[in-house]
């Protein structure tokens, strides 16, 4: 007996259900695919604002603490303002140098019992009185020093003061001697966080839109701020970033094609960012005070530096110096061999000027291809050793690239602390000891000097 063996072949309607199911199955996982991904983007860049929120106050706070506690070290204030209440020193140090130098907007000391020794407003808070400060958190301030493990006893809080948030910094004052808190004493500087404090906020640490309301408001992308005793005062909010409205069109391409490779490639970003938080924190700080292409200090930092060093050490009478430099025929290079050469001379002038200076010499960059270096502690003789030393490696050290070898000088300006009342003064004369350089031939060192204006070095 034969055996029938029939043969089935799948029909082309099977074939398209198939097909038809693939299909769906393939889009049921896209769809859930991406939206895993884009929901995970959103979450991500909605937790990396607020992280960013957090370091931008904890910056700030910590910012102003180490102001205050290097006013709070200081003997004489406390002798003038707690033991004497010497009225016109409280003015001149207490108004001039906490107030218009570092950017408060009032200043206030107590003493035991807790009395006021003075209290000290610019125009903006005039409206502010002792009882109303201690009334609305200095108090509770001054309770969280008395509490605090730091040698310092230094903490800061918001205070609500009239209409107007205020960023508080707090502290007794410090034995320089012995380094112990001196009892019956405290200073307070406050910061009124005004439109201009927001808006630097939000350029500083890219926060978008970024807005205070001291209504308390229940909303959605806000951080709430609390006053010392506890109280909901203020809230911060900002527009929420959705990267999924940019990426839609191509995700969608990508994951229709690619979908298993998204996927793995999602966890694998998603896992790498959740390990590298703080990594992407010391970043964020990195670029927000570093030059893009030199990687030293950018201007704004440098200044900012500047600015503290300079005060500091006119108040300790201290040796303090600046040189300005600026490399010879830089825009022949640009023209002659291109920006990408040039951003090469910047980055070679850059290394090499780094190699004598020291780890408390400040160095940045505050123009195109104008440095400048900070040096304290430091004479004129030494101040031109470094500018010299810095000349003389650039001679001996031309820059070779792409087959070329490219000569290079640079001429310097230096100035020493004397009598100027800022650090821009400072630096405004050292900029015209270098141009002075310039016109006497470049490829030199000179000293800005009062009396002769400039000297040749």
């Amino acid at each position: 007996m034969t055996k029938l063996i029939i043969q089935e072949f799948i029909s082309a309607r099977s074939v398209i259900v198939i097909i038809s199911w693939i299909f769906l199955a393939m889009a049921i996982a896209v769809v859930g695919s991406l939206y895993y991904f884009l929901s995970s983007l959103d979450r991500l860049a909605e937790t990396e604002i607020r992280q960013r929120m957090n370091l931008a106050l904890k910056i700030e706070r910590l910012h102003r603490q180490e102001l205050l506690e290097e006013y709070s070290y200081w003997d004489e204030a406390y002798e003038k303002i707690v033991v004497e209440h010497d009225a016109q020193w409280i003015e001149k140090n207490s108004g001039d140098y906490l107030l218009e130098k570092n950017g408060f907007d009032f200043s206030v000391a107590v003493e035991e019992g807790n009395q006021a020794s003075y209290l000290t407003k610019n125009e903006d808070a005039q409206r502010l009185s002792f009882d109303e400060i201690m009334a609305q958190g200095l108090a509770e301030l001054m309770s969280m020093s008395g509490k605090s493990d730091s040698d310092t006893k230094a903490v800061s809080g918001y205070l609500l003061l009239g209409e107007s948030l205020y960023l508080v910094a707090g502290g007794p004052f410090i034995d320089e001697e012995t380094g112990a808190p001196r009892a019956g004493s405290y200073l307070a500087l406050g910061t009124r966080m005004d439109n201009e404090y927001v808006n630097m906020l939000a350029t500083n640490y890219q926060l978008f839109e970024l807005k205070l309301d001291w209504i308390v408001k229940n909303q959605p992308h806000s951080m709430t701020l609390r006053s010392p005793m506890g109280n909901q005062i203020g809230r911060f909010s900002w527009k929420p970033y959705s990267p999924s409205r940019d990426i839609i069109p191509a995700v969608i391409l990508v994951m229709a094609v690619f979908s298993l490779v998204i996927i793995l490639v999602t966890r694998h970003i998603l896992q790498k960012e959740q390990a590298n938080r703080t990594k992407y924190e010391d970043k964020l700080y990195f670029e927000a005070t570093r030059d893009a292409l030199t990687k030293i200090n950018n201007r704004r930092y440098f200044m900012e530096m500047g600015n503290k060093e300079f005060h500091l050490y006119k108040l300790l009478d201290r040796l303090f110096t600046v040189v300005v430099l600026d490399i010879d025929h830089f825009k022949e290079i640009n023209d002659n061999y291109g920006h990408r050469v040039g951003d090469k001379a910047l980055m070679h002038f850059t290394q090499l000027s780094r190699q004598g200076l020291r780890e408390s010499d400040i160095f940045g960059r505050i123009g195109g291809e104008e440095f400048a270096i900070v040096l304290p502690d430091t004479n004129v003789k030494s101040a031109v050793e470094v500018a010299n030393q810095i000349r003389t490696l650039l001679v001996e050290n031309p820059l070779h690239i792409d087959g070329n070898t490219i000569h290079m000088t640079v001429s310097a300006g230096i100035v020493t602390l004397n009598k100027q009342a800022n650090f821009e003064v400072l630096l405004d004369q050292a900029d015209k000891a270098l141009y002075q350089a310039k016109g006497c031939g470049r490829n030199r060192v000179m000293l800005y000097n009062i009396s002769t204006t400039i000297d040749t070095l």
